[in-house]
């Protein structure tokens, strides 16, 4: 009798732990697959980080750009009524009103200098961002 219940009880006990393995073998595809999409996760953060600073430093950079534009336009004209005012001054070296003339031509002298020292800074950034 206990060889016959042995006999049935045996397969049973095998076939119970045949589904132990097999849900234990299940458990461990569950968590490599929960793993791997949370390193798949992690990627995507480090990769949106990354396409989010290039995006950053882009418009930084035409920001700068538009700036250096602007002052490149901005000391191109002051050159210009520098020039005006130079020749101005020659007219006027004749008449006698020379000292006054002399402050004016200075004053736009200083402020071209000025604008000349702010762009070379933009243009240094500028580099600085495009070396990067």
């Amino acid at each position: 009798r206990v060889d016959e219940e042995k006999a049935i009880i045996d397969p049973l006990i095998e076939r119970s732990k045949e589904h132990e393995r097999k849900v234990l073998e299940l458990q461990e595809r569950i968590l490599n697959k929960i793993s791997q999409k949370q390193k798949n996760v992690a990627n995507v953060k480090i990769i949106t980080k990354k396409v989010n600073e290039f995006f950053q430093k882009k418009l930084a950079v035409v920001n700068l750009v538009d700036n250096v534009n602007k002052d490149r336009d901005e000391l191109e004209k002051l050159l210009i009524e520098l020039i005006k005012k130079a020749k101005s001054f020659q007219l006027s070296a004749k008449s006698g009103d020379v000292g006054k003339q002399m402050i004016d031509l200075e004053k736009k002298f200083n402020e071209v200098d000025r604008k000349k020292v702010e762009f070379e800074a933009e243009l240094k950034e500028l580099s600085s961002f495009i070396r990067k």
